[in-house]
């Protein structure tokens, strides 16, 4: 991904998506690039991408803000069989996951976009191609380096990711045992309980849904047991 950013690819995509992008969620053409690997590679991929696209000016903070809302996801293979197989063992409950939280987020992204101002007109071309192969060539003049440098960022920014995620994973489950040794977990979950018990569902998950709201796999995990 960081590869396709710095080679110019994403300047590319963003005229051909342009006319999807603007309508559904008033973003640039460019944010469907994010909404894209964040739909199918998962977290932290849309967030990074994001903060990506802001840092080279692809978007605006505002557009920012609403972008990362709703493409920082769960990835297919998590909804697939992480959660349905290896924590409920009922294969069949992925579909139905899946589409809850895809479904849920789009909704998101387009219901965001009332709150953005009016965007720029769109103007369709009946050389998109050929202007977005013309846009990636003259990103790729402006922004010239050479390719081992490109690859060795893109690793460094990859092994940095994935440090901060575990870092992360683990503060919260310690977070959560401390929560849980000082009984303000119980106090949380009892006021969660309060919502569940008007809809009529058990007051059991509210372990999970509380433990949830720190950290979404531990919640997943409290769940299923």
């Amino acid at each position: 991904a960081d590869l396709l950013l710095s080679m110019g690819f994403v300047r590319f995509l963003g005229v051909l998506l342009d006319p999807v992008m603007r309508p559904l969620f008033r973003l640039p053409g460019e944010a469907g690039f994010a909404v894209a690997l964040g739909f199918t590679s998962g977290f932290p991929m849309g967030a990074i991408l994001t903060a990506s696209l802001k840092e080279q000016n692809f978007c605006t903070s505002q557009e920012a803000a609403r972008l990362a809302a709703f493409t920082s996801n769960s990835s297919p293979l998590f909804l697939l069989i992480s959660v349905p197989v290896s924590m409920l063992h009922q294969p069949q409950l992925g579909a139905l996951l899946l589409a809850a939280h895809y479904l849920a987020n789009l909704t998101i992204g387009f219901l965001l976009r009332f709150t953005a101002p009016p965007g720029r007109q769109i103007h369709t071309t009946h050389h998109l191609l050929r202007t977005a192969f013309s846009r990636m060539q003259q990103y790729q003049m402006q922004n010239r380096q050479p390719f081992g440098t490109m690859l060795g960022q893109a690793v460094q920014k990859g092994i940095s990711s994935i440090v901060k995620i575990g870092g992360f994973v683990l503060l919260f489950s310690v977070l959560l045992s401390l929560l849980e040794a000082t009984n303000i977990l119980q106090f949380i979950q009892h006021i969660v309980s309060i919502p569940l018990h008007l809809f009529q569902i058990s007051p059991q998950f509210s372990a999970a849904l509380s433990a949830g709201f720190f950290e979404m796999t531990l919640g997943a995990q409290a769940a299923s047991q």
